[in-house]
C-alpha cells in the first residue's frame, strides 16, 4: 500500500498535477473513457425477458441511483466497492479465503457516510455474465 502512495506522489511531482487528475487525463481520456461510458459500465443489462441483470460491463451492480454501488470481487478474499455519487472507493485485501470483505465493506462506507449498507446477495443468487457457466 505504501508503495502506490508513493507512486502516487512521484507521478504527482513529476508531472506537475495531481494523481488523480493525471490518470484522467492520460489514461481515461486517451482511452475514450468519459462520464457517458462510465455511466454505461455501471448501468444494468437488461435481460431477454426486459428485467434489469445485476451485471454492466463487468462490473456488479449492487445498487442503481440516487446512490449507485458497483463492485469487484474476487476469490472471496478481496473486493471493491466504489459508491461514485458520494465520491469514495473502499477496496478490502485479505488474505484469508472465505474472508468476502464485500460483506463488511457496506459498513466502512456507511462509517464514511455513503448511503445505507446494502444486503449482501450471494454469488449463487446473482446471474452469471453473458456466456459464463455456473
Amino acid at each position: 500500500m505504501v508503495t502506490y502512495v508513493l507512486l502516487a506522489r512521484i507521478i504527482a511531482a513529476q508531472s506537475a498535477m495531481a494523481y488523480d487528475r493525471y490518470v484522467a487525463t492520460r489514461q481515461f481520456d486517451v482511452a475514450g473513457i468519459n462520464a457517458a461510458s462510465t455511466r454505461r459500465m455501471w448501468t444494468p443489462e437488461r435481460l431477454n425477458d426486459g428485467s434489469e441483470g445485476a451485471w454492466g460491463d463487468g462490473w456488479a451492480v449492487l445498487q442503481g441511483a440516487p446512490q449507485r454501488q458497483v463492485a469487484g470481487m474476487g476469490g472471496a478474499r478481496s473486493a471493491f466497492i466504489a459508491y461514485p455519487d458520494q465520491g469514495l472507493a473502499i477496496v478490502g485485501l485479505t488474505n484469508l479465503v472465505g474472508a468476502n470483505p464485500q460483506n463488511f465493506i457496506p459498513q466502512i462506507a456507511a462509517f464514511y457516510g455513503a448511503g445505507a449498507p446494502v444486503p449482501t446477495v450471494s454469488r449463487a443468487a446473482r446471474p452469471s455474465p453473458a456466456g459464463s457457466r455456473r
